[in-house]
């Protein structure tokens, strides 16, 4: 679903699917519609791993051989030492607070006043799906790690707890008071 997010959202022409299930035929179905190019790959071998009506589905299909796989899964040992010069010098929980806090503002500078009514609406801790899939893919990218359940929780609140205040401002900003000489 986050691949169809992305392509209702026109944040993507193409999208290369590694997988063989045909459950993701839905997916691929709805990605098009939006003019997405579906490019199912496989791992050698894969024709007998994956459904035949996905890759009927698929705009072209392809295949990786092992050492293709190989060479992408290698981590050069400069990036390597990179990370761990990041990682020495930030303290666990300031990145991800600074990372969820700069995803939270990103996201929210993009909400008219009825999608923050919609948020405002939900259950407390929870977000709408249409909101609450991209927020989260953001904020896996930005980190580049998936969120643990108590994060996402984090995310959730927070995220909700700033769009209810920013709503109220709005409101506050548009509330006009009549003035004294109107009658």
């Amino acid at each position: 679903m986050d691949f169809v997010e992305l392509a209702r959202n026109g944040a993507i022409t193409d999208a290369v699917l590694v997988s063989g299930d045909e459950d993701v035929r839905i997916g691929v179905q709805l990605a098009q519609s939006f003019g997405v190019r579906v490019h199912l790959q496989g791992i050698e071998p894969s024709r007998s791993n994956q459904s035949d009506l996905l890759i009927q589905e698929a705009d072209t299909v392809g295949e990786w051989c092992a050492s293709d796989v190989a060479e992408m899964l290698v981590v050069p040992s400069q990036a390597r030492r990179i990370t761990t010069d990041i990682s020495k010098e930030s303290e666990p929980g300031d990145d991800f607070d600074t990372t969820i806090n700069k995803v939270i503002r990103d996201r929210l500078a993009r909400c008219g006043p009825s999608e923050l009514r919609e948020i405002k609406a939900a259950q407390p801790g929870r977000i709408p799906k249409d909101i609450h899939g991209p927020l989260l893919g953001t904020a896996k990218v930005q980190l580049g790690r998936n969120l643990e359940l108590s994060e996402r929780e984090q995310l959730n609140v927070q995220f909700r707890e700033k769009a209810v205040e920013l709503l109220s401002s709005v409101d506050r900003s548009t509330h006009h008071e009549p003035s004294p000489n109107t009658p």
